[in-house]
């Protein structure tokens, strides 16, 4: 698991957003910071709190999580929350809040965003790796957590399999998978 530290771009991007004062998730494009995307979460309240209650409301969606199996929302139940809190790879965080006037009644509208975004489809069910601290790492860990971020994204899922095929010297795999590209020993 990668150690986070703050954006102050993320934190724009989050700030902006929340001032649109909607529970809606933004598009793709909205949560892109240099270099790569960033995953959202959101809190309405009819009250202000403070952000460690919002992020503690985030993660006790834990109790409904078991690794390795994904709760269906069919049923009612939202762990995406606690599973963009705990994604792995994601390494840099940005936050905003805004008052939102509502007829008679103030609403505040908190909104962060994760970077590298979390809750890939293919690996949602396993937000993290099961194992000791730092064993991805070794060399480059700091209070049980990893201090090597790769910062830079793959936008396919396949990139990989094309590093494999064409190597990095065809353009659209440079540009499309920058991480695999670039980034040998650092956490993707």
């Amino acid at each position: 698991m990668l150690k986070m530290d703050w954006s102050e771009e993320a934190a724009q991007n989050a700030r902006m957003l929340s001032t649109q004062c909607e529970l809606r998730e933004s598009s793709a494009p909205r949560r892109r910071i240099t270099n790569t995307f960033c995953g959202e979460n959101m809190h309405l309240t009819s009250y202000a709190i403070s952000w460690s209650n919002v992020i503690e409301i985030w993660y006790n969606e834990s109790k409904y999580f078991k690794y390795g199996e994904w709760t269906s929302m069919d049923n009612g139940i939202t762990i995406e929350h606690y599973t963009q809190v705990v994604w792995a790879t994601s390494y840099l965080i940005g936050c905003g809040i805004s008052s939102c006037p509502k007829r008679m009644s103030t609403q505040y509208l908190y909104v962060c965003h994760y970077c590298h975004e979390g809750n890939d489809l293919a690996k949602r069910n396993e937000p993290y790796n099961v194992g000791n601290p730092c064993e991805d790492c070794p060399n480059d860990c700091e209070n049980k957590l990893c201090t090597n971020p790769c910062l830079y994204y793959d936008e396919y899922n396949n990139c990989k399999t094309q590093k494999r095929s064409f190597g990095c010297s065809r353009q659209w795999v440079q540009q499309f998978c920058k991480a695999s590209c670039l980034c040998d020993t650092e956490i993707k």
